[in-house]
Formats: structure tokens, C-alpha cells, sequence
């Protein structure tokens, strides 16, 4: 099929059609064919009709795969690390292992602060209770973490009850440390999805909010939420009543955590994704931890020297 080209800008008084015209299908074809029109330079126009398939988007995979599913009722009562002063920054110590997949990520010098978090009873079953009030720091916050830095796609759903909605209290996910993640919660009496980036200075966080919608809780209101993380798309709910959605893809994987600002208590937590997911996160994991395997035997000289380092008074 050839068509008149458009005129040329230069040729005044023509009367040349400005676009090129074509023979287009039939009305009742119009739903199965389309054209694309190539124009080759200085010649013609070649219009190609092509049957049209129609699009259908493949459902999303359920979300059926655990990969944490924790309600804190078999962990002992106590603190859920003991304090380490500033040791702990060059110094393994073991009481800052996790337990049972937990770890204590963020803490300062104080010794409240260190001594936040612990599992104590609470309507007859071991609960996790953060019990200090942060009205000091605003580049640390009291934080929990559990996962892998190689879970993604996943659904987070968590139930706590904080004292108050005045500061934050929330859950933690795609976490890379303890200033890169999302956060999405109660802060200032609004539910909050918020990007945490580095910092502008020192001690001064770089926190961007997604999105946000007035909340009104009384202290003790138990808070459900739940925060979908699906390549760049997050989707955050509070109470199954208010929806936040905001475009971000700074983290597109990561550790989920735990983190308030005032004394909070978390009865449960579940992550969950697709089946195929799960075995592919597994097999990444796996496949880092042989590398890392490897790495450590190839340098027999550092498990020697390790070996020889004294072991600390008591």
C-alpha cells in the first residue's frame, strides 16, 4: 500500500496533505487488526496490517509460602540481647548472636536503650516488648531484625500495640542496615510509609514519606499491618481500613525488622511469597553461602590465626 508523504515545511501553497493518509481496515476488522506505519525517507508509505492479540495479565502468584512465622511465645523471658557497651563495634560477642533468627540491630550508649528488648508475658503468653522511650535520638531508633538480605516480592504482616501514635512504631522491611529500609507504621498520628536513605549530615536521617493518612489510636489499640513489596510497587494497609500505595524500587530486596519509639509490644509476625519465589531466594542463599564457604577455605592462615587469639577474662 503506498500513501502521499507529508509535504515539506518548505513548500508553501501546496496542497499536499500535512500527514499521510492510508486505507485503514473495515469497521468490523477494526478490532482485530492494526496498522503501523513506516515511513521511508523521501519515498513512501508502507502501512502493515497485522492480526492483534489481545493482552491478558497472568494472575499474580499467591503468596502462600512461608518464610517467617513467628508469635514469640517459645522464647524465654529476658532480655533478648544483654548489653555490650561499645565493644560490640569491633568485637563478636556472642551474647549479640541471634536468637532464634532475631537480632537486636540499632541500640546506644545508654543502658535503657540497650536493654529494650525483651520477651516478657503478656495476657498469658511470652510477647516481644520494646520498652524504651526514644525521646533522645532521631538518627537511631530502637530495631529488631530477622530474614535475609536475598528475600523479595514478599508480604509482611505484623500485629503490635504501641503506648501512644505520637512517635513511630512499626515494622521494617526490605532492609539493607540500619539506615536503608522502608518503614511503614504509626507516627504523629498518621499512618506512614516512609523511605529511609542514608543521611543529609551527620546524625541528621534522610527520610522521604511516600504516603501518608491521619490515624487516631488510643494507647493500647492493637495494630495490624500488612505491606506487600513487589518489584517497585508497595502497598501498605493498617487495619485492613487504610491503604497506602506508593512507586519505589530503592530496595527491591531485604531483612524485615521491628521498631518503635516508645514502648510497643509485638505479638506476631509472618512473611510470606510465592512458592517459586521461596525456592529461588533459597537457592540464591544457598549458592552465597558455598561462596562463602570457599572463600574461607581457601585462606587456611585466617582460621589459625583465629585459632590462636586468647579468649577474653571472665
Amino acid at each position: 500500500m503506498r500513501c502521499p508523504l507529508p509535504a515539506s515545511p518548505h513548500s508553501l501553497g501546496t496542497t499536499r496533505p500535512l500527514l499521510p493518509t492510508c486505507r485503514h481496515p473495515a469497521p468490523e476488522q477494526a478490532d482485530t487488526m492494526r496498522i503501523a506505519v513506516h515511513l521511508a525517507a523521501g519515498l513512501t508509505c508502507v502501512a502493515i496490517l497485522a492480526p492483534s492479540v489481545p493482552v491478558t495479565a497472568a494472575p499474580p502468584e499467591p503468596r502462600d509460602a512461608l518464610l517467617l512465622d513467628e508469635d514469640f511465645r517459645k522464647f524465654r523471658s529476658g532480655l533478648l540481647s544483654d548489653v555490650v557497651d561499645a565493644r560490640l563495634e569491633y568485637h563478636y560477642l556472642p551474647v549479640a548472636a541471634p536468637n532464634r533468627g532475631w537480632s537486636v540491630s540499632t541500640f546506644a550508649s545508654s543502658i535503657p536503650f540497650q536493654r529494650a528488648w525483651r520477651i516478657v508475658e503478656n495476657g498469658g503468653r511470652n510477647v516481644l516488648s520494646q520498652t524504651y522511650a526514644n525521646d533522645r535520638y532521631r538518627h537511631t531508633h530502637p530495631m529488631v531484625i530477622a530474614g535475609d538480605p536475598a528475600w523479595n516480592d514478599y508480604t509482611l504482616e505484623a500485629e503490635f500495640a504501641p503506648e501512644s501514635g505520637e512517635k513511630r512504631a512499626g515494622v521494617v522491611f526490605c532492609y539493607r542496615n540500619d539506615r536503608c529500609y522502608y518503614f511503614f507504621g504509626v507516627e504523629n498520628h498518621e499512618a506512614v510509609l516512609k523511605l529511609v536513605r542514608h543521611e543529609t549530615s551527620f546524625r541528621q536521617p534522610r527520610e522521604q514519606v511516600l504516603a501518608s493518612a491521619p490515624c487516631a489510636i488510643s494507647p493500647g489499640d492493637t495494630l495490624h499491618v500488612e505491606v506487600e513489596a513487589t518489584g517497585g510497587k508497595l502497598v501498605a494497609i493498617l487495619n485492613g481500613k487504610i491503604r497506602l500505595e506508593a512507586s519505589d524500587d530503592t530496595y527491591p530486596a531485604g531483612k524485615i525488622g521491628l521498631t518503635s519509639d516508645v514502648p510497643t509490644v509485638y505479638r506476631r509476625v509472618r512473611v510470606s511469597t510465592s512458592a517459586e519465589n521461596r525456592r529461588r531466594s533459597a537457592a540464591a542463599v544457598a549458592d552465597r553461602d558455598a561462596a562463602e564457604r570457599d572463600l574461607q577455605n581457601a585462606n587456611p592462615g585466617l582460621r589459625a590465626a583465629n585459632a590462636s587469639v586468647p579468649r577474653p577474662l571472665r
